[in-house]
């Protein structure tokens, strides 16, 4: 018998009452709360219910839930409904391969590549996937020859799975018999298993996150619960990132997609990430926790000195440098996606920019869009055309910037639920941004500049940077808050 543990149980009901009260916020509709400037209490007034309405509650989970998720997979997802198969794969077959040395758990084909990269002919890997459309495709990578080879395994009902017309009664029957007979897995090629492939630093053992404490932020893609993290012996705060379904491939393929660009960073100004536990239901993504929460909530919330303003516009404008020499195009440069840190109470926090959901590599060509919202920080180019430079970052730079020195965190909010062309068409007439009599007139010459529209006549990262570092040189920070 298999007994989950405690940290698998904890995550289990996390995502069943999240469930639930999406479930029943489409069945019912709420009256609508105001939304409060601090993170606290957001949540604490999204949890702030009558009694009235807690009882309903209840009651509507208690007796409809069942219900409920049926209604909700028949209608969007009307072959997951009922699906025997898909419950095999997506809930006993993780459990029976879970402890096996050659099981990646959850792994898209580009991760599997580069862990079999440097590893020795005939390592291998089994992994669940979505190459096949379904979340819950179980496929077998192979480094053969300094290339490595894919084959997806067939699992019925009962467990049994088939490759190349063969048929065992489990995947690690499978295995078995293809190492030890030392056979190809097909005919007409020399691709054998010899051992399993090594685990690489940022797949990570789910019993290492030993506690979950409470959501941070609710998104419609995921929800970020504050945690910690055995790391090294020692027990750090994390931040841990959950997919909301995981039968939306989109969800999932994003965690991984943001992890590949933080993977190439070390940088005191960029979010760092601890790696992805992909053996648990569902993968997590594990970062630090910004324990001064988003710059976009600090701003609306703190009186800042100019000496601050500046130190976090240098900042930010740091990890653009160093995102710039790793060929690195961030296109989500705002504040919520800034995040601060601070050792100690008396200490002005750190800013580190994260959401690196959308980086791009700067020679990359056929790039995915950027959701509408943030169109409407992005440079004419792309909105447009869709074409990213390093200056379209500078442009969104100042942007933040602008948001930081006048504390407007959402420019051009006119715009947001407009189309973007409308916006595109503005800005060409030259209109820009209000600049406030109370900026310094160094700062307004430099977001003038970056906000030029043409990308060539922005000026570089480069220069930017040295400007903004020579004002804040010059705007020491004020004794008397320094006591």
């Amino acid at each position: 018998l298999y007994f989950p543990t405690a940290f698998e149980n904890a995550v289990l009901f996390h995502l069943q009452r999240t469930m639930d009260r999406r479930v029943l916020k489409e069945k019912v509709s709420l009256p609508k709360t105001k939304k409060p400037h601090l993170v606290g209490r957001v949540y604490r007034e999204k949890r702030k219910l009558s009694s009235e309405k807690r009882i309903f509650d209840q009651a509507s989970i208690s007796n409809n839930v069942d219900k409920l998720c049926e209604e909700r997979y028949s209608r969007d997802y009307s072959w997951m409904a009922r699906n025997p198969i898909k419950e095999l794969l997506m809930n006993k077959l993780p459990v029976m391969l879970k402890n096996k040395p050659f099981y990646h758990g959850y792994l898209p084909k580009l991760d599997a590549e580069e862990i079999l990269k440097n590893q020795e002919n005939g390592s291998f890997i089994v992994r669940m996937t979505n190459e096949c459309g379904d979340y819950c495709a179980v496929a077998l990578s192979v480094k053969h020859e300094e290339k490595v080879v894919h084959y997806m395994i067939d699992v019925n009902i009962n467990g049994r799975c088939f490759i190349n017309s063969l048929m065992f009664n489990s995947v690690s029957e499978m295995i078995d018999y293809y190492v030890k007979s030392g056979r190809p897995i097909d005919e007409t090629s020399s691709v054998r298993l010899k051992r399993p492939a090594r685990f690489v630093e940022w797949q990570l053992e789910s019993h290492h996150i030993v506690n979950l404490e409470k959501n941070i932020r609710i998104g419609k893609d995921s929800d970020v619960i504050r945690g910690v993290f055995l790391y090294k012996g020692k027990n750090a705060d994390v931040a841990i990132k959950i997919p909301l379904s995981s039968i939306q491939t989109d969800s999932i393929n994003i965690l991984f997609d943001e992890l590949r660009a933080m993977r190439q960073l070390k940088c005191n100004y960029t979010l760092k990430a601890y790696g992805i536990a992909s053996f648990t239901c569902r993968p997590l993504l594990v970062t630090e926790y910004a324990d001064r929460g988003t710059l976009h909530d600090y701003i609306r919330t703190n009186i800042m000195s100019v000496h601050e303003k500046l130190r976090y516009s240098r900042q930010i404008m740091s990890a653009l440098k160093y995102l710039k020499d790793k060929n690195l195009i961030h296109r989500n440069i705002v504040a919520k996606k800034c995040f601060l840190f601070t050792s100690s109470e008396f200490e002005l926090p750190t800013v580190k920019l994260g959401g690196f959901r959308y980086c791009i590599s700067a020679s990359e060509k056929d790039v995915k869009k950027v959701p509408r919202k943030l169109l409407c920080c992005s440079p004419p180019e792309a909105i447009k055309c869709n074409k990213w430079f390093f200056e379209s970052d500078l442009w969104m730079s100042s942007m933040l910037m602008w948001s930081i020195f006048t504390g407007y965190v959402h420019p051009f909010r006119e715009f947001v639920d407009d189309d973007p062309m409308n916006l595109y068409y503005y800005l060409l007439k030259g209109q820009r941004l209000p600049m406030s009599t109370d900026l310094l007139p160094d700062v307004q010459l430099i977001i003038s500049q970056c906000q030029a529209t043409n990308p060539s006549d922005r000026g570089t990262i480069e220069m930017a940077l040295q400007r903004l570092t020579v004002l804040l040189d010059s705007h020491p920070y004020p004794k008397e808050n320094s006591k």
